[in-house]
């Protein structure tokens, strides 16, 4: 069920400019999206989400996108701060999103 939720509110606030990333499984999702997007593989060493999306950030070389959902989500993406909790569930959506590919 979290992993649903997490996932349709990454889809449904790409859509908007005024929202927010609200929590590490938002974070979660949207990191193995954008991992799998920007050409990386998908990482399995991390010690937490905030050592995760400095490992996707410092990878993610020159990729851009024009794809508006896209861009969005990596803004949401900057403008989060994780905080060091990890679990089961947020290892869940990383690689649910990078299965996915989709926002």
């Amino acid at each position: 069920m979290v992993t649903l939720l997490a996932k349709n509110a990454v889809q449904i606030k790409c859509g908007f400019e005024n929202a927010i990333m609200t929590g590490n499984y938002e974070c979660a999702y949207a990191l193995g999206v954008l991992c799998a997007i920007s050409g990386q593989q998908q990482y399995e060493n991390y010690g937490n989400i905030i050592e995760l999306k400095k490992k996707v950030f410092d990878n993610m070389g020159q990729f851009s996108s024009d794809d508006k959902k896209i861009k969005r989500m990596v803004e949401m993406l900057e403008g989060y701060e994780p905080s060091e909790q990890m679990d089961n569930q947020m290892e869940e959506l990383y690689s649910c999103g990078f299965k996915d590919k989709n926002v």
